[in-house]
């Protein structure tokens, strides 16, 4: 009968989860929408003034560390926080990180940084989450809601469920699925997909007009890029680390370093091709669909840049704390 009872309230407990995960779905995917959208005019507009906006590149860096450093609280840790709630090293996250990581973004977007925005969405979808999981009294609810959120935040952005489903299973342990989190997950993910959608993001997508013809060519060719990838991944993530290390020595105080830096920056993106590889770099894809032009030196010179800009520009993950602290 005790047994009966264990089982019965665990079922009741995933089926809380669930339908709360609906809800953080719906506002995750609402959020998303907003900052997805705006994020998108906002590269248009730095398009069309280039030559007016990427020079103001260090202004706008010290304005973000300042905003950070006056009202940023626990938030200017960004990815670092909510790695150190799930692995229960920290116990809160401050509902103020939505805001401020969203008007960052589209800030080191508006005057030119090399950006990503997968960050961003995670923040939000997990400070959304804990803020609601906190006040819950179900067992490991904190946990099993982060990482739904975690995952509507990367779902509602791209619009790519399953992959937001796999990409926060796992995020806290890799090659561990956090199996007790599966259900709202899901629940979470597809919901905030399809919020988005109705409110009208634009998902990035190609029609592929060829058909592409599978065999062991083929597959040896697509395993040796899946080795190449996490080569450059694990590369990229290498020079982070020792990017901090090497620069926070080199130059002690952060105003002076974002400064100094952004105006490097700045000249940088002007002198290669006008822009090129600011923003998200959604334009170098779109060019090597529609067979437009691509340098072979594209991916290194993004690659640099981005290394750059989250290390000394971009402050809406753990990396601003990083050189702060320093």
């Amino acid at each position: 009968m005790i047994r009966l009872k264990e089982i019965l309230g665990k079922y009741r407990d995933i089926f809380i989860l669930g339908v709360i995960s609906l809800f953080i779905g719906l506002l995750v995917g609402s959020i998303d929408s907003l900052f997805g959208r705006v994020l998108l005019e906002i590269t248009d507009f730095r398009n069309k003034n280039i030559y007016y906006l990427i020079p103001l590149l260090p202004l706008a860096g010290l304005f973000i560390i300042f905003i950070y450093s006056k009202i940023g609280k626990n938030s200017i840790k960004g990815m670092s926080l909510l790695f150190s709630v799930g692995l229960k090293e920290e116990q809160s996250i401050p509902k103020r990180l939505v805001p401020l990581v969203i008007i960052n973004t589209w800030i080191t977007h508006l005057f030119g940084g090399s950006a990503g925005r997968e960050g961003v969405a995670v923040q939000i979808g997990g400070t959304v989450a804990h803020s609601i999981g906190s006040k819950l009294k179900i067992k490991n609810s904190n946990r099993i809601l982060l990482i739904a959120g975690m995952g509507a935040g990367f779902a509602g952005l791209f619009q790519t469920p399953i992959a937001g489903i796999f990409f926060a299973m796992e995020i806290f342990t890799a090659g561990v699925l956090e199996y007790r989190a599966l259900f709202p997950c899901i629940i979470a993910a597809f919901t905030a997909s399809f919020t988005s959608h109705a409110l009208g993001l634009e998902k990035f997508s190609f029609n592929l007009t060829s058909v592409v013809h599978i065999d062991v060519l083929i597959l040896l060719k697509i395993m040796l890029l899946g080795v190449l990838f996490g080569i450059v991944g694990s590369l990229f993530a290498r020079l982070l680390n020792f990017s901090k290390s090497f620069f926070s020595k080199l130059i002690i105080n952060p105003y002076l370093k974002i400064f100094i830096i952004g105006c490097v920056l700045s000249v940088l993106f002007l002198v290669l091709y006008r822009g090129r590889y600011s923003g998200l770099g959604t334009n170098l894809i779109e060019a090597s669909f529609t067979n437009g032009k691509i340098y072979e030196f594209d991916w290194g010179l993004k690659f640099l840049l981005t290394i750059i800009t989250y290390r000394f520009v971009f402050g809406s993950s753990s990396f601003w704390y990083y050189w702060i602290a320093d």
